[in-house]
């Protein structure tokens, strides 16, 4: 068995490295993704990382539900991309349709793995799941807040088992790292960008040619 920084691997060093690769490219779509304010930009470029987080498991091999995860992240992501692009009820139907069926394989693919899983992950792994969940409803909800907290709960329940706790999996650690940056990144630009909004409405107009202010 091969390793790297001093912990086992199961896979070839070609291998890892490749998956690594698929890692990097998830880090950068996945940080463009969460800066979007519009959720059709969003979810595009969150689709193309979710493809490339999926290739990075794929390649690296992990706990199934987190395999089934990024399998559905990629098609919930695209078909939300696809439905933002028109407004129809078909549309939004098949939206819907990606959220519950999201919901029903990530909670079978729990009940399944959790009981197999060493005791001191299960905790872990039901935190996992019901991150998931709130995740997966979080993109279908209007608005840029709440799958923004959903993804921070992700990210924890992902970190923690992707140490030495269950898989180790540098870069799986590192992209939700980058994750949790990322939308910090973005809540620290929205409330900048709220600030001067705020401030641009609360201005006293100036007269353009004494600089005085306008007395309505």
């Amino acid at each position: 068995m091969e390793s790297f920084l001093g912990q086992p691997i199961d896979v070839s060093m070609a291998r890892f490295i490749l998956g690594q690769s698929f890692g990097v490219l998830t880090l950068i779509f996945n940080f463009w993704a969460y800066q979007q304010e519009d959720q059709r930009k969003y979810f595009f470029r969150f689709a193309i990382g979710s493809a490339f987080w999926l290739a990075m498991f794929l390649t690296m091999g992990a706990q199934v539900p987190v395999m089934l995860v990024a399998i559905f992240s990629t098609i919930r992501g695209f078909t939300f991309w696809w439905t933002l692009g028109k407004d129809s009820a078909w549309r939004r139907m098949i939206a819907r349709r990606a959220v519950y069926g999201s919901m029903a394989i990530a909670l079978v693919a729990s009940v399944i793995a959790i009981p197999d899983a060493r005791p001191e992950t299960q905790p872990l792994q039901l935190f996992l799941m019901f991150s998931v969940l709130a995740f997966a409803v979080g993109q279908y909800m209007p608005g840029v807040f709440f799958v923004r907290f959903a993804a921070l709960a992700y990210a924890t329940a992902v970190i923690l088992l992707n140490t030495p706790l269950d898989t180790f999996n540098p870069i799986g650690i590192i992209i939700e790292v980058n994750n949790i940056l990322a939308v910090a990144v973005f809540f620290w630009g929205y409330a900048k960008r709220a600030r001067a909004k705020r401030a641009i409405a609360d201005a006293v107009p100036v007269s353009l040619s004494l600089g005085e202010a306008v007395i309505a």
